[in-house]
């Protein structure tokens, strides 16, 4: 079976990179709908795509994905409202992140291993920014699913798969808790420990280091850079707060309207999780130590192994 595979993605190689990159950009449409919805409490299949803002049932070619953002110009057909420059981004990453995958493994079992957490993290990691808490209803499954890919294709094996979920999880509990008892107040929510757990059981138990590690680096660097970012004198600040403070006037109705469906099964512990200011979810840092891990596991125990014999 491995041989037809290999030999169908020798012979259809500019077909399946193009079936794979349409094929990402269509679930990345799918995806848009998840982010928006799963936290709000809102199914996923029904009603059919709508403009968030009038309400109007959107046409199939008004939702083709990329493409229809860029012909409309950002804007809804009906209402003229602008639309968020995140729907083609997700269509788009989705598209290189299918793609990519196939080209770096070809048809095989571990391409759509792969494929799956990296677009399961597509979806956490856009929900994680939006809302700070990352969903039980897709990092649960996450870990069995991890589990049983690794029954499949034997990278990793089943048992560093589920020391990987056992041990990942454990990790960040642990920090967790301690950061929570000497300091007073919560670094982390309980999400990121079930999304360590689910990279863990995708990725395997060896790769946890290197997930943290390239994770916390990648997040230090985007907070150095929010921060100087936001580095302004104090009058430029207060000015940024009163505009705040008009948005969040706003947006008070539609929070009013989404407060139950917030309290629904569907957002668990991490609504108790309280944001610190300046906070910066870890979701999306620990998904691109993932997805590095994914695409360079080779690469990275090399150098940890020339890093161990230079400095250890």
């Amino acid at each position: 079976m491995n041989a037809t595979l290999d030999w169908l993605a020798t012979t259809y190689h500019t077909f399946f990179s193009v079936f794979f990159f349409c094929f990402g950009a269509i679930i990345g449409s799918f995806l848009n709908v998840v982010i928006y919805r799963l936290p709000n409490g809102l199914s996923i299949a029904w009603p059919g795509s709508h403009c968030p803002k009038c309400n109007h049932h959107i046409s199939w070619y008004d939702n083709v994905p990329i493409f229809s953002w860029l012909i409309l110009r950002g804007k809804c057909r009906h209402c003229h409202e602008p639309i968020a420059i995140r729907y083609p981004l997700v269509e788009l990453t989705g598209a290189i992140l299918l793609w990519s995958l196939f080209m770096h493994f070809g048809l095989t079992p571990y391409f759509v291993a792969s494929a799956v957490l990296a677009l399961m993290l597509l979806a956490i990691s856009f929900i994680d920014l939006d809302n700070f808490y990352i969903p039980d209803v897709l990092s649960l499954p996450g870990i069995v699913l991890g589990i049983l890919f690794a029954l499949w294709t034997g990278q990793p094996t089943w048992q560093e798969a589920l020391l990987g979920a056992v041990i990942g999880a454990g990790i960040l509990a642990l920090v967790l808790v301690l950061f929570q008892k000497i300091t007073g107040r919560e670094g982390m929510g309980w999400g990121d420990v079930k999304l360590m757990g689910m990279l863990g059981a995708f990725c395997g138990v060896w790769a946890l280091p290197a997930i943290l590690f390239i994770g916390s680096l990648v997040g230090i660097i985007a907070a150095a850079i929010w921060l100087a970012g936001n580095h302004r004198p104090e009058e430029a600040k207060e000015k940024e707060e009163i505009k705040k403070e008009q948005e969040n006037t706003k947006k008070a109705q539609e929070a009013k309207k989404n407060k139950k469906a917030k309290e629904s099964k569907l957002v668990e512990e991490d609504d108790d999780f309280e944001i610190p200011a300046g906070a910066i979810p870890f979701g999306p840092f620990l998904s691109i130590g993932a997805l590095s891990w994914v695409f360079a596991d080779r690469l990275i125990m090399e150098l940890f192994q020339r890093f161990q014999e230079l400095f250890i």
